[in-house]
């Protein structure tokens, strides 16, 4: 092994688990970061230098681009195909050209097909993960997911579901077993919103009448699921947006929290996000779930990418909560929610931080190769106001907001994103610079549901990092946080990241590689624009 392997060897000690029927093993008892060998490229890199530092060339106007092929352009080897490439050290998927040139043709017909030999069974585990990560026993689900044969039949089986956990509900409320039935209700109302995930474009009651379930059973047992969670509705604009805002149970009186907002994507909602709570609560933060404007219960507010006043409502109703320190909000938006969390953050300075998690930034790249399905869930959100895809991506673009934004933020990335491709976060990291950190789960689908426990102590640690310096640097009189502060504070928070004890990223079941560390110049790499031409 040569000098500089073993360097990189040595210091490869990423956070790890192995699978469930062996023994986790830990090389050390803190991650360490490795140094990155950018030698070989496997995404397409150009060589024009005008389009360094993850500029994608324009095929429009650059004559030298060569979107005939999704293979390297770079002269660099790749490594072979049929397992993981590296690509500036980050784990990127082999098959990523051929699955995003395929996406655009999963119709309905098609994967109706699919279920028809196979049924939902054959979901992939990453997708599989949303389900149980809300807390739904796995063979629950895969009960569920096998009667599901056709897309119009996927609501059918979630409300089945539901309806026999409402069935045990009443059975043990019968028998005086109040909160096993609270939790069986609880459970009723996560299969009602499971219902809704996927829509049926001719059938939007069925839809209206999921969410409604679904709030309504999770509010009734949250005294007995979540004891220290509240439901609070939020002005916003001439509309009420609800939220769960949950408080560490161990409060103390006098003793105030910082906040951390969750903002859900377009298919999730303020019940699934709150199930995901448990490693920032567990920290001291306190928790507000929030409905983003057309979802969950917040359906019908009108959805619009400009909603950067969305927090407005958030801060001036809870400014009267001693409980909560309100110069500590930090917000963590999933997916869509990852987009509307940094254009509030590019607008409203009362926000610390901010955690992007799978993030779009430029859709008008990459949108026209999107599923129909996907598609369809898009306009549902906007009730058809954009009323193209295309549309929509241009309303959603970050380039020009990007610059606004002076908080630290934590980027959350995923290498076999198939809804927004990976290098949107690798390129978000990089416009940000040093205010950014990136962390990355090489293996993970869209949202990393199956390393939801990971990314949200991850989040946790790095808020925790972040009012750690703040309070550090708190002189009276100083005034607003300088932009070179936010730089430090970042620096700082990076660094709590690569100290992170391994017991605070708990994961069960799954091997996993995450890594949290600052995006040089020459790290993200442009991939080919032919993977999204329509």
């Amino acid at each position: 092994m040569s000098d500089a392997a073993g360097h990189n060897e040595s210091n490869h000690h990423d956070r790890r688990r192995t699978g469930a029927s062996a023994p986790a093993q830990h090389e050390a008892a803190h991650r360490v970061l490795p140094e990155i060998d950018f030698s070989r490229p496997s995404w397409p890199v150009s060589a024009d230098p005008g389009t360094a530092a993850g500029h994608q060339a324009d095929p429009s106007t650059d004559r030298n681009a060569d979107i005939s092929t999704s293979e390297p352009t770079s002269t660099a080897p790749a490594l072979p195909r049929g397992r993981l490439q590296t690509a500036g050290g980050l784990a990127s998927w082999p098959y990523a050209a051929d699955a995003w040139r395929l996406s655009h043709r999963l119709s309905r017909r098609r994967i109706d097909l699919a279920l028809r030999l196979r049924s939902a069974r054959a979901m992939p585990a990453a997708m599989r993960a949303r389900f149980t990560a809300m807390g739904l026993p796995d063979d629950v689900v895969d009960d569920t997911l096998a009667r599901i044969n056709r897309l119009d039949g996927w609501a059918d089986a979630w409300i089945e579901t539901a309806q026999r956990y409402l069935g045990d509900f009443r059975r043990q409320v019968s028998a005086g077993n109040q909160i096993d039935g609270a939790r069986n209700q609880a459970m009723a109302a996560l299969c009602y919103h499971a219902a809704q995930i996927v829509t049926n474009p001719a059938d939007d009651r069925t839809a209206t009448m999921c969410r409604a379930a679904s709030a309504s059973l999770f509010t009734r047992a949250l005294p007995y699921v979540y004891p220290h969670a509240t439901r609070i509705l939020f002005p916003w604009r001439a509309k009420s947006l609800p939220g769960y805002l949950h408080i560490p149970a161990d409060s103390q009186a006098g003793e105030r929290y910082g906040l951390i907002v969750i903002l859900n994507g377009a298919s999730s909602s303020k019940e699934e996000s709150l199930t995901w709570s448990g490693p920032v609560v567990r920290r001291g933060f306190a928790v507000l779930a929030l409905d983003t404007p057309g979802t969950g219960e917040a359906a019908r507010a009108p959805f619009s990418p400009d909603q950067d006043d969305l927090l407005d409502g958030v801060f001036d109703l809870l400014a009267a909560d001693r409980r909560l320190d309100l110069t500590q909000v930090f917000v963590t938006g999933v997916s869509q929610g990852g987009n509307t969390a940094l254009r509030c953050a590019a607008y409203d300075r009362r926000i610390a931080g901010v955690a992007a998690i799978t993030a779009p930034v430029n859709p008008g790249r990459w949108i026209q190769r999107i599923s129909p399905l996907l598609a369809d869930e898009l306009l549902a959100l906007t009730n058809d106001q954009p009323s193209s895809v295309m549309e929509l991506a241009e309303a959603l673009d970050l380039e020009a907001t990007l610059s606004r934004i002076s908080c630290p933020v934590l980027v959350v990335g995923a290498g076999r994103d198939m809804i927004v491709p990976p290098t949107e976060s690798q390129i978000l990291a990089q416009r940000l610079g040093p205010i950014a950190t990136l962390d990355w789960f090489g293996d993970a689908g869209h949202c990393a549901y199956d390393h939801i426990g990971a990314w949200m102590a991850d989040v946790a640690h790095w808020a925790t990092a972040l009012q750690e310096f703040t309070r550090s640097q708190a002189q009276p009189g100083r005034g607003r946080p300088s932009a070179e502060d936010a730089v430090a504070a970042a620096a700082f928070a990076r660094d709590a990241l690569r100290s992170m004890p391994l017991d605070e990223a708990p994961i069960e079941d799954e091997d996993f590689e995450g890594e949290a560390r600052l995006l040089r110049d020459d790290e993200v790499l442009d991939d080919d624009p032919d993977w999204y031409a329509p």
